[in-house]
């Protein structure tokens, strides 16, 4: 019986522990996603090479639509 109780038991805290942690990411992303454009401003005002580049401007808005996506719902109970 103390097996079952135990498996039960862990079984709790890993459930806890993923909820918390998928709060983390949802947290971090949308956060990611309110701060990344304005990095776009800072690197189009400084006039970074970084802007000129097609492929780096395709990283950069392929990485803020993931952001949006994974911070959606971010402070909703």
């Amino acid at each position: 019986m103390r097996s079952k109780s135990t498996l039960t038991v862990f079984s709790l805290v890993m459930a806890v522990v993923g909820r918390e942690f998928a709060a983390l990411v949802r947290g971090l992303a949308f956060w990611t996603a309110v701060i990344l454009p304005l990095v776009y401003l800072v690197l189009l005002v400084v006039g970074s090479p970084t802007v000129s580049d097609p492929a780096a401007v395709a990283v950069f808005a392929a990485f803020n639509v993931v952001s949006l996506v994974l911070g959606h719902g971010y402070g909703e109970p």
